[in-house]
């Protein structure tokens, strides 16, 4: 074994500050990993780096995490083109008043969907945005509250896919016997500090008591004099996936059915809770089942045919 030497710590210092100065996390993970594999052996980087990358895709885990967010990604474009995220969203601007009452029904919207935190930025994120505009919320603060919601409350829910990857940590180095990851887990929910912070900043601030400030005051303020949208240098000088995925989601919005009914919102999103849960919190499993009932309960209505439906959700993968 190696010993430790301070020159390992480069790589991941160079991520996080490309990170910051070229606002693009992809290219920096890249670029620190290619610093990491010089340190590791200047002559054979090039093998190296193949080698890694090869390994990494065909990673169980790197697997599950692109069927997921894929499926995730398809799943809401049928909520939004069939138009049950607007039917939600209509019900939603019923109960708001104005810009703390919309933050106020987003925070809540991310309690309710505690199983996964990529499924609940996902479709809080889509749902709500169009809400936080009415009421000129900036979108960054709108991603503050989705993100500081999401990930936290699924730490603290132990009927979420956190729990069972932090369960059989747990179990695989020797904290917690066998089968008693998740009870583990659950004793030490009271201690994580970070989880239970970031869910009471998030009220503090959507009630006023933690005024914002900085970059985020600047955002707030520049909301109120035009449409809310990211920072417009951010916004035309970085081309990610992310954008795209947003102006794919756009375009399905534009397409969406007028007439959409909250039922075709309500029913996938209680369903694939539901089906999660009944299998032990795989939530690649709930997906499945999820889409395998909601595909056929839209084609019965007569909303999109099969084709169609397949077709959106295949070009939502490609993207």
């Amino acid at each position: 074994m190696l010993e430790p030497f301070a020159l390992s710590l480069l790589p991941p210092a160079v991520v996080v500050v490309l990170a910051m100065v070229l606002r693009r996390p992809i290219l920096s993970l890249l670029i620190g990993a290619l610093v990491g594999l010089l340190i590791a052996d200047p002559k054979q980087i090039l093998t190296s780096f193949a080698n890694t990358s090869l390994k990494v895709m065909t990673d169980e885990t790197i697997g599950w995490l692109i069927l997921v967010c894929g499926g995730f990604g398809a799943l809401i474009a049928l909520l939004v083109r069939t138009g049950g995220a607007s039917a939600f969203g209509t019900l939603a601007l019923k109960y708001t008043r104005g810009k703390r009452s919309s933050l106020l029904m987003t925070f809540c919207l991310g309690l309710v969907i505690f199983i996964d935190d990529y499924l609940n930025a996902l479709t809080v994120g889509e749902t709500m945005k169009r809400i936080t505009d009415k009421f000129k919320v900036s979108r960054e603060m709108l991603a503050y509250v989705i993100d500081s919601t999401a990930a936290p409350i699924c730490v603290l829910v132990p009927l979420s896919t956190w729990a069972v990857f932090f369960g059989g940590l747990l179990v695989d180095n020797g904290i917690a016997e066998e089968g008693q990851g998740i009870a583990v887990y659950i004793q030490a929910i009271p201690y994580m500090f970070y989880a239970w912070f970031a869910v009471l900043t998030v009220v503090l601030v959507i009630a006023g008591v933690i005024p914002t400030f900085g970059p985020m005051k600047k955002a707030e303020q520049l909301a109120l004099t035009q449409a809310p949208s990211l920072e417009p240098a951010l916004y035309t000088e970085v081309q990610t996936a992310d954008e795209y995925a947003v102006k794919a989601a756009e375009e399905h919005f534009k397409d969406a059915d007028p007439k959409g009914k909250l039922y075709n919102f309500l029913l996938p999103i209680i369903l694939l809770v539901a089906f999660t849960v009944y299998f032990e919190i795989d939530v690649y499993k709930g997906l499945l089942a999820t889409m395998a009932v909601t595909l056929p309960f839209y084609a019965l209505q007569k909303l999109m045919s099969f084709s169609e439906m397949i077709e959106l959700c295949w070009m939502v993968l490609k993207v």
